[in-house]
């Protein structure tokens, strides 16, 4: 079974998590959220700084935890995936390196030239 849906009594009504600090201020409506009265400034910048805190723990444990192998080929493999959906394979080869595969076979054929072979 699931637990409480986010703005029900069973979540001490917050819409998230992240919205420790603003009890009474905001509370979830489904897929939104209203205010039910004015937020201080003061809660705001409580919840920033929390939110700040929680993003630098979460930078210092993945710098403890090291490179993620797995993760690193899940990911260059989604992008591979994602490039071949929107532009179709073999990707297209950019202005740029067109370019640069030009200035290398011109680059060849002048060393091809020196020693005089075609």
């Amino acid at each position: 079974m699931r637990g409480p849906r986010r703005g029900s009594e069973g979540s001490r009504g917050l819409c998230h998590d992240n919205c420790r600090g603003l009890e009474g201020k905001i509370h979830g409506l489904g897929r939104g959220a209203r205010y039910t009265g004015p937020v201080q400034p003061s809660d705001l910048i409580a919840w920033v700084e929390s939110r700040r805190a929680a993003e630098d723990r979460e930078r210092s444990e993945l710098r403890q935890a090291g490179p993620n192998p797995s993760a690193a080929i899940e990911s260059a493999l989604a992008l591979i995936a994602l490039a071949g959906h929107l532009h179709g394979w073999p990707v297209p080869k950019s202005e740029v390196d067109l370019r640069e595969e030009e200035l290398v076979q011109q680059s060849w054929a002048k060393v091809r030239a020196a020693f005089g072979k075609p």
